[in-house]
């Protein structure tokens, strides 16, 4: 659900999750990423169902980074922040990979 004031994605964010994302869907585990975000309301149940039926971890990435895409400027923001208390080490390749 984007927010109405929300404004679309970048592209700069856009490629920095895809200049990031083999690394993020090697290490990154999506259920806790989207329990760290629910405060945010930015996926909705239906988008959490979605997520969590994937068959494997990295099957659940995919499908969560590509939701996320479409979520807007402020998602990416919270996704970041959701990652730096979830998987720091994560933050670090998203920092290095806008610069």
């Amino acid at each position: 659900m984007k927010a109405p004031d929300d404004k679309p994605m970048d592209e700069e964010q856009r490629n920095i999750l895809k200049i990031c994302k083999n690394e993020l869907v090697k290490d990154m585990e999506p259920v806790k990423v989207l329990r760290e975000m629910s405060k945010s309301l930015l996926f909705s149940s239906a988008d959490e169902s979605e997520i969590k039926a994937e068959k494997t971890r990295e099957e659940r990435c995919e499908v969560f980074l590509d939701k996320l895409e479409r979520k807007g400027a402020r998602a990416y923001e919270t996704f970041k922040r959701a990652i730096e208390t979830v998987h720091s080490h994560l933050l670090s390749e998203i920092l290095k990979a806008g610069k």
